[in-house]
């Protein structure tokens, strides 16, 4: 395949990516204007941020199996279309009742156009490059909270709470075209049986990453989830700096994406332990200096190395996994991020209601962290020889 239209179908990966981390995160960015136009209190708005997390949570692995003997591209085709009209569906809805369903509705094709994104990017790589081609798709979705998370909030303030749901659908139907036009044909592998689908259950490795998946975003998320009050409460930070100190916490996150998917490239196993290692320094230096100014160093730290796992554990999964099954073994990673996400969520509420000062929150989160790199060091003792990624995945077809 030539690698001009090589290029052009990752750039569309990327813009679809793009889609998929803007209506992921832009409804936590706009409630106070959604509750204003339908007449919600703005607690009751927040339960939209739920739905589609919980749906792509459960119910995406779940979708990626329905579709799992379907053609990469038709599989693509139809759940672009279905992203765009659900969004469309959201931004013209006469009710929140209607908005609420439009966001569970996207929230079903969520998992399975990333993990084909994902899976697609890795057959399509150059030998040695697999991992760096899967990291440039979800760098589509990191730089949605750098990029398309202040536009949506922007759209809002020009128009109103709609119009980020119409630049989703937009986006969705411009990776749709790429799709359609240069995306080629795959090799197109038998299904097993549902043992043999469900063989990757008992790798070592995937379980692993699953459980790697778990809990770096659990560590990262816990402090990220309550960063506000943990650098404009504890530490001192001046509240108007906040939102620059996010803007560069999203660089930082692209900037770790890369550089763990390079990582990746060049030796696996030594990714993992040093994206991991640094994930754990990173929040034990927050721990030593939550109670001054310059914590925010620290927390921007701490996300480059969170998302510099990101890459290497979804690289792992889908080098353990390969096989038929390997898409549905990537959508159950994609939960495990999620289910990390929540429970950290759960968790810093609980440490802060029980009256804990702020600082507790980066010396809980070390907790998981260290278990991560435990992990990781205990898969190298046990584990065979380093395998890069299989370059033309079996999981794709069409």
């Amino acid at each position: 395949m030539p690698a001009t239209r090589t290029r052009s179908v990752m750039v569309g990966f990327m813009i679809g990516a793009f889609a998929l981390g803007t209506s992921e995160s832009v409804v936590a960015g706009i409630l106070p204007q959604i509750s204003a136009g339908t007449g919600v209190a703005v607690a009751g708005v927040g339960s939209l941020v739920l739905a589609y997390a919980a749906t792509v949570t459960v119910l995406g692995p779940l979708v990626t199996v329905a579709l799992s003997r379907w053609s990469t591209r038709r599989t693509l085709l139809a759940l672009l279309v279905w992203y765009a009209a659900a969004n469309v569906l959201a931004a013209s809805a006469p009710t929140f009742e209607v908005l609420f369903v439009a966001r569970v509705l996207a929230g079903l094709a969520h998992t399975t156009i990333l993990v084909r994104f994902s899976l697609t990017a890795i057959h399509l790589a150059r030998p040695g490059r697999e991992a760096s081609s899967m990291g440039m798709v979800l760098v589509g979705l990191t730089a949605a909270s750098v990029l398309g998370v202040p536009a949506g909030i922007v759209l809002t303030d020009l128009a109103s709470w709609r119009a980020p749901f119409l630049l989703i659908a937009a986006l969705a139907l411009l990776a749709l075209v790429v799709v359609m036009l240069r995306l080629p044909a795959l090799p197109a592998p038998a299904r097993s049986r549902l043992r043999g689908e469900l063989g990757w259950m008992r790798r070592p490795g995937v379980l692993v990453g699953i459980g790697m998946s778990v809990l770096c975003a659990g560590a990262s998320m816990l402090v990220m989830t309550y960063v506000a009050p943990l650098l404009t409460g504890f530490s001192g930070l001046d509240p108007a700096l906040l939102p620059a100190v996010l803007l560069l916490y999203g660089v930082g996150g692209v900037v770790g994406n890369l550089l763990g998917a390079r990582l990746a490239d060049r030796d696996l196993a030594r990714a993992l332990t040093w994206s991991s290692a640094a994930l754990a320094v990173t929040l034990a230096a927050l721990w030593s200096v939550a109670a001054l100014p310059w914590a925010a160093v620290a927390v921007l730290a701490a996300g480059v190395a969170y998302f510099a796992t990101i890459t290497p554990i979804s690289a792992l999964v889908a080098r353990e996994s390969a096989g038929p099954a390997s898409d549905v073994a990537l959508a159950v990673n994609s939960s495990a991020f999620n289910l990390g996400i929540a429970g950290a969520a759960g968790a810093g509420g609980l440490i802060l209601g029980a009256g804990a000062p702020a600082s507790a929150l980066p010396a809980a989160a070390l907790l998981p962290a260290l278990a991560a790199l435990a992990l990781v060091l205990a898969y190298r003792r046990l584990s065979s020889p380093e395998r890069s990624l299989p370059a033309a995945s079996p999981a794709i077809k069409d």
